[in-house]
């Protein structure tokens, strides 16, 4: 446990060391004022955090499912082999450095808070960029190693946690103002803690059947809307360029979290992902169960959102990923204290 605490804080101390160029005094107005940086993460080192490998993983997820024979180079229980491993780590350095080049041009958009935006300040943003990102996997690596749990989860988690501490703090803060009922930030929260309580009753569930310890019985929770969600993301983004303008926004709009033919989207493919995943050598158990739980989780709180004008505190990716990831590092943990102290 200490090894992963110290990880996590070395990754939030990275996340308070600005990118080089970057003028500190002038960043904190432009924080304040809503301009499109989302907080002091945004302008630091750590600013693409675990993504690039994230996306990584998500095109070798999909790869591995859908393709004939891809499965071969995952081992027992979907562990990843070497080569596998090293194919993903490539990958997500080659996101990584695409990732942070447009994100080095998004903040010489934003007026004001470079000292000089050039070349060579393009140049350095992407090198600390890609940098921290690098740090990060050689943390998750540490943390996978002689810590608990899976780092890249852990480190992926972390974000998250943060995000729903700051939308929890702004609904309070708006609730207090008079500006949201009661009720909204009620059914908000109410709905959060229903989503959680049904993602742990799952992973009860699957652990009386089958067992969630190993990779491959995780992978069939976490992954199936991850994946869904990706490739609506996909589908959302092909429109614009084989329509015009009018067509791509109405579909666009059609396609946005919440609406009709999201939902039933998000429904169909995350049963598929799940009942894919229930196929491998290592199948998880209760698919249906799984596919239902998993597709209500994500489709409560989204709804609620678009038609009741409730807040989203988290979104029912994310509850499950954290739920999941949580759920995991309590089991390790136990378990470690069990083998330390067998009495």
């Amino acid at each position: 446990m200490l090894v992963t605490l110290a990880a996590v804080a070395l990754y939030r101390l990275g996340c308070h060391i600005p990118l080089p160029g970057i003028d500190v005094e002038a960043l904190a107005p432009v924080l304040q004022s809503g301009s499109g940086l989302a907080g002091l993460d945004a302008s630091s080192i750590m600013a693409l955090g675990v993504m690039p490998w994230f996306s990584a993983l998500i095109l070798a997820e999909v790869v591995a499912l859908i393709l004939p024979g891809a499965g071969q180079y995952r081992g027992p229980n979907a562990e990843p082999r070497p080569l596998y491993g090293r194919a993903v780590v490539v990958l997500a350095l080659v996101f990584a450095v695409f990732q942070a080049a447009g994100y080095a041009r998004a903040l010489e958009q934003v007026d004001n808070i470079l000292i000089e935006p050039n070349e060579s300040f393009r140049m350095t943003a992407i090198a600390s960029l890609v940098g921290g990102t690098m740090l990060l996997m050689v943390l998750a690596r540490v943390i996978s190693r002689h810590g608990i749990g899976s780092g890249f989860w852990v480190l992926l988690t972390v974000p998250m946690l943060s995000l729903f501490v700051a939308r929890l703090a702004a609904v309070w803060q708006v609730l207090q103002s008079g500006d949201l009922s009661a009720a909204s930030a009620a059914l908000s929260l109410g709905l959060l803690l229903a989503a959680a309580a049904a993602v742990v009753g799952l992973l009860r569930a699957l652990e009386k059947s089958g067992g969630t310890t190993s990779t491959g019985a995780l992978d069939g929770v976490i992954w199936p809307l991850l994946l869904a969600s990706t490739l609506i993301g996909w589908a959302g983004v092909l429109p614009w360029f084989t329509s015009d303008g009018t067509t791509a926004q109405a579909w666009t709009e059609a396609m946005a979290p919440g609406r009709p033919l999201d939902l039933v989207l998000m429904a169909l493919l995350t049963a598929m992902f799940v009942w894919l995943y229930a196929l491998r050598a290592t199948p998880i158990a209760l698919p249906w169960t799984t596919a239902t739980v998993l597709v209500l989780v994500y489709a409560l709180p989204v709804a609620a959102t678009a038609y009741l004008d409730v807040p989203l505190l988290l979104d029912g990716r994310w509850i499950v990923v954290l739920v999941a990831v949580l759920f995991s590092v309590a089991k390790l943990w136990q378990s470690s204290d069990a083998m330390a102290d067998p009495q």
